[in-house]
């Protein structure tokens, strides 16, 4: 397996899922209001 290839595919997902865990919470704290 290629280390880089690992880290990337990890950095790329925690990049994911904490621009979409960001943005829906962003949208729920709007629709509050």
């Amino acid at each position: 397996m290629n280390t880089g290839a690992i880290i990337m595919f990890l950095f790329g997902a925690i990049v994911l899922w904490g621009g979409s865990a960001y943005f829906l919470h962003k949208t729920l704290k709007n629709n509050k209001e």
